[in-house]
């Protein structure tokens, strides 16, 4: 079974991956533990039915560990959201997310260091985004392959989004900065054929093209590939499909 791109969430992290059908929901919870900091047995996991709808169920079987539960038994859609709940009542990352927003801004940053429970440690300690060791000489590589490649993508054109597992087609709307998302990353505003997006060709606010709820994205240039990709017809089908 193919793997499916999902938008895992928690109180203090938002992030799109990969998740394989094939994972038992012990380990699928093991790897959530590394992107969210909730330990396994402390995570209350929420699927949402589709991607437009606040309709959801808990990842979990009565009675059966989750060592033999795979995740190919739930009905899990692309790019849908999986919440990751901390059950814990005394959580130090719920404390994290309620007291440092509003600390940070009342703070000056060589105040804001000093203090021992804020989500700026969490990620120090962690080595998490701009505190990776590696993350400067990689963000660079990726600013230098995204210039690149969007040198030689158009408004007006059709593409196809290479980084999902299922088939996305639609026409580049927009190339260039999105501040709202990055200043210096170059990106590509797509309207898809079909409603498999995230927006309407805003973010935050802010209109960079027009089309239909659920039927824009933006995508970084590197996993965008021009061409001439028309439209899908899932009635066009091959002779040796029946």
């Amino acid at each position: 079974m193919a793997d499916l791109s999902v938008y895992i969430t928690s109180e203090l992290t938002s992030s799109e991956r990969r998740v394989s059908p094939q994972w038992s929901v012990e380990h699928f919870k093991k790897k959530m533990e590394l992107i969210t900091g909730i330990p396994p047995e402390s995570q209350r996991i929420w699927v949402y039915k589709r991607r437009e709808t606040n309709e959801r169920f808990e990842l979990k079987i009565p009675e059966k560990p989750d060592e033999y539960t795979f995740l190919s038994e739930f009905t899990i859609v692309p790019f849908t959201r999986i919440d990751i709940e901390d059950v814990r009542p005394d959580s130090e990352l719920k404390e994290l997310s309620e007291n440092s927003s509003e600390t940070q801004y009342k703070m000056e940053d060589e105040d804001y260091d000093k203090r021992s429970n804020t989500v700026r440690r969490w990620k120090q300690e962690k080595g998490l985004g701009r505190f990776d060791p590696e993350y400067e000489s990689r963000r660079q590589a990726v600013i230098e392959s995204n210039k690149h490649a969007a040198s030689a993508i158009k408004v007006g054109l059709r593409c196809r989004i290479l980084n999902s597992d299922i088939e996305r087609r639609g026409t580049v709307r927009y190339t260039g900065i999105v501040p709202e998302i990055d200043n210096e990353i170059s990106w590509v505003g797509v309207e898809l054929d079909e409603p498999y997006g995230k927006n309407n060709g805003s973010i935050k606010g802010k209109r960079y093209f027009t089309c239909k709820d659920g039927y824009g994205s933006f995508v970084k240039a590197i996993n965008v590939e021009v061409g001439d990709f028309e439209p899908e017809d899932p009635f066009d089908l091959d002779d040796d499909e029946l």
